[in-house]
């Protein structure tokens, strides 16, 4: 994989992480609550991550429907 594909999940990623530190209230700072923020943006990162790798298996492959 390219690292050019990562950019709009870099583009997503920073300011998302940086918009919700500015705006996350104090009264919020439980760890429950910053472990599942956390957790939510590893998993958008594994979905995004196994989606352009599952694309690009697909585009390997050939596509028989349209060689019949």
């Amino acid at each position: 994989m390219k690292i050019k594909y990562f950019f709009p999940l870099v583009l997503f990623i920073v300011p998302t992480v940086i918009a919700s530190a500015v705006i996350w209230p104090p009264a919020a700072m439980q760890t429950k609550l910053i472990g599942g923020f956390a957790i939510m943006i590893i998993s958008m990162i594994m979905t995004y991550f196994y989606g352009i790798r599952a694309v690009l298996k697909d585009t390997r492959q050939p596509d028989l429907a349209v060689e019949k």
